[in-house]
């Protein structure tokens, strides 16, 4: 042993546990043998000036992630026709938390 080399250490025998596809994705779990799908992991989308209504009904221009149904779901803004706003996180087309901005009144 030269002196100021380390000697190399020993791989890990330790599994992650995680099975990788050759473009580097998850593609399945040893330990709990289930897929990511499985595991409430959904695939979004974005989607930019996206024509939807909000979970009152309310109609807008949503930019953001959606869901396989293509309902606003993670993060994103919603400008309502009538001026108003919405920015923060949605579910499955409901707001969870964020900011509403009021449209000026004109009066």
């Amino acid at each position: 042993e030269e002196m100021g080399v380390k000697p190399s250490r020993k791989p890990s025998r330790r599994k992650s546990g995680r099975i990788v596809d050759p473009n580097g994705s998850d593609s399945s779990s040893i330990k709990s043998g289930k897929s990511a799908s499985s595991r409430g992991k959904k695939k979004t989308t974005k989607v930019k000036n996206f024509r939807t209504e909000d979970e009152n009904g309310y109609a807008g221009d949503y930019t953001g992630e959606v869901n396989a149904e293509y309902k606003p779901h993670g993060n994103g803004i919603m400008r309502y026709f009538d001026g108003n706003t919405f920015e923060g996180v949605w579910h499955e087309g409901s707001q969870v938390h964020g900011k509403a901005r009021r449209r000026k009144s004109k009066f």
